[in-house]
């Protein structure tokens, strides 16, 4: 499975960037936030989301676009992975699993992202350990937390699955921690945009920009909906559903619903799902 995942992400950091090369280097997204993250300059919600670019910026390697490009394609590898032990802790032939995110994730590529592929990974290496793996879902929760907000996620969907209440409060600690580093290390800094922008998107949807982006976010809430309604997992899968169901609908309240990455951790659900129709 390990070569298999290595080999695929291969496939998609090439496919990636050949169709985000536009946006490379922007301020605000992926490549171009590093320096001015590590730095303290960025504004939020970029300046909390720190494990990339301390990543970039600390590992003992010159900090260079090959090593960027190198953390995207670990990245990309790990959340194929990490959907393939999901897969199997669930009874589910990993090799379903893997290549359908592999054909799904081309259509969440619009801007340069590396943090919503660890972001995935996290959520489903974390989702498949159990209870004799509290200390190792403590520091996954730490570290999706330093990835991204939505770290929190993780916890919650250990408690679901049948992780112990204390085990399961210890996990949500480390999240938590994950959460104020950031804030600690680089205080308070003000947003590039409102918290809501349900507004703007409606606005931007109405004059026809980036209909396709738009129209590929609509399509994953429909076939979550739909398979949601023709499969009936029993136990923590079902709970899982719900629960990121939930986070697709908290999600369109801050983002910008052309972002389509913004909703990849449903496929967390979503994909394992498809296997019981």
């Amino acid at each position: 499975m390990i070569l298999t995942c290595l080999i695929l992400a291969a496939v998609l950091l090439y496919t990636e960037e050949r169709i985000t090369r536009f946006n490379l280097g922007t301020w605000f997204n992926g490549f171009g936030s590093l320096d001015s993250v590590c730095s303290g300059t960025s504004v939020q919600p970029m300046q909390y989301r720190v494990l990339i670019p301390w990543l970039y910026r600390y590992l003992p390697f010159p900090p260079s676009i090959y090593l960027y490009i190198f953390i995207k394609y670990l990245g990309m590898a790990l959340a194929l992975y990490g959907i393939g032990v999901f897969s199997l802790t669930l009874g589910i032939p990993w090799q379903f699993s893997v290549f359908l995110l592999c054909v799904i994730l081309p259509i969440t590529f619009f801007f340069d992202y590396v943090d919503c592929y660890y972001e995935f990974a996290f959520f489903c290496l974390a989702w498949s350990l159990g209870q004799q793996h509290v200390s190792m879902l403590c520091v996954i929760a730490l570290l999706a937390s330093l990835n991204r907000e939505t770290g929190v996620f993780v916890p919650l969907g250990c408690y679901l699955l049948g992780l112990g209440a204390w085990q399961s409060i210890s996990v949500l600690i480390c999240s938590l921690c994950g959460l104020a580093i950031p804030r600690l290390v680089y205080g308070k800094r003000p947003r590039y945009c409102s918290l809501s922008q349900v507004k703007e998107n409606i606005k931007v949807i109405k004059s026809g920009k980036c209909i396709v982006e738009y129209l590929w976010a609509l399509a994953i809430f429909i076939a979550y909906g739909i398979v949601g309604i023709i499969a009936h997992p029993s136990g923590g899968l079902m709970n899982l559903y719900w629960l990121m169901g939930v986070f697709g609908l908290l999600m369109l309240i801050p983002s910008r619903w052309n972002e389509v990455r913004v909703f990849v951790p449903m496929l967390a659900v979503l994909i394992p799902i498809l296997w019981f129709i």
